[in-house]
């Protein structure tokens, strides 16, 4: 399956936000490992601020963030 591609947001409190509602739907469709949402993320063409694809390792780093867990309550997702 051919990857596409999108733009991500100029600005990083914006990536970060668009990437916890990314995180958070494909985990509503089954993604519960790090390397599960990395796949489905990377399948889906949404990559990491600097353009490339994710791994575990990035997600876990990412999820690891308070600024997302805040958005997580802000966004109130569980």
């Amino acid at each position: 399956m051919a990857e596409t591609r999108r733009e991500r947001p100029q600005k990083p409190e914006d990536f970060t936000r668009e990437t916890v509602i990314e995180i958070e739907g494909v985990r509503s469709i089954g993604a519960e490992s790090a390397e599960d949402i990395a796949t489905a993320l990377n399948r889906s063409g949404y990559t990491n601020w600097r353009g490339h694809q994710w791994d575990a390792e990035q997600i876990m780093t990412f999820l690891a963030n308070p600024e997302v867990d805040h958005l997580r309550r802000e966004l109130k997702l569980k």
